[in-house]
């Protein structure tokens, strides 16, 4: 089912000349710095891609990327990535309700609740995105595992979606297991 959607957006980007990909990662650059990255990669010439990719590939189309992240993190990647870095990708910042001089380098619960409540600020982003492009505009957007109500902004606006994993193998299959791991009385959270 999967790879038979992932074949048909693949197909709709290949016939239609304006692509934007929205890509939404979790607020912390950890998860920002691969996401950038994969944004990255949707600009590229096919020229500077892998040479895995097929020769013929959407990239070739015009390909605007979107990368939303708050106010404080934009700041950061306007600091660390240098203009031609981020050529082709329109870095969009959005509040996350918190007062300015909030540290946000320390994980607190104000700062957990607020990022837990950007789905109705990054889907009126959406949509007013959505009234600036023609309307056949073909969308995508790429999602944080962290941020799930990037996926319920996209999915009530009908935009396909897809699921980015920002760390390690390895760390997945912690997450998957961790049912098991508890089962087995090993809880990590419990200071065993």
């Amino acid at each position: 089912m999967h790879s038979q959607m992932m074949e048909r957006m693949h197909i709709d980007m290949m016939t239609r000349s304006n692509i934007v990909v929205v890509i939404c990662p979790y607020p912390a650059m950890g998860h920002i710095k691969p996401m950038m990255q994969l944004a990255r990669q949707f600009v590229l010439p096919t020229s500077q891609t892998s040479s895995s990719m097929p020769s013929q590939h959407y990239y070739d189309k015009a390909v605007c990327v979107k990368f939303v992240c708050t106010e404080f993190y934009c700041e950061r990647i306007r600091e660390m990535w240098l203009e031609p870095e981020l050529e082709g990708i329109d870095v969009l910042a959005i509040p996350d309700g918190l007062p300015h001089d909030f540290d946000r380098s320390v994980p607190s619960i104000e700062a957990s609740e607020a990022i837990a409540n950007l789905g109705p600020t990054l889907a009126s982003v959406l949509c007013r995105l959505r009234t600036e492009h023609d309307p056949s505009t073909t969308w995508l957007l790429t999602y944080d595992g962290f941020v799930p109500w990037a996926h319920d902004a996209a999915a009530k606006l009908l935009i396909p979606r897809i699921f980015f994993w920002t760390q390690s193998a390895a760390v997945l299959a912690i997450f998957f297991n961790m049912e098991c791991l508890r089962a087995s009385g090993f809880d990590p959270f419990q200071g065993n």
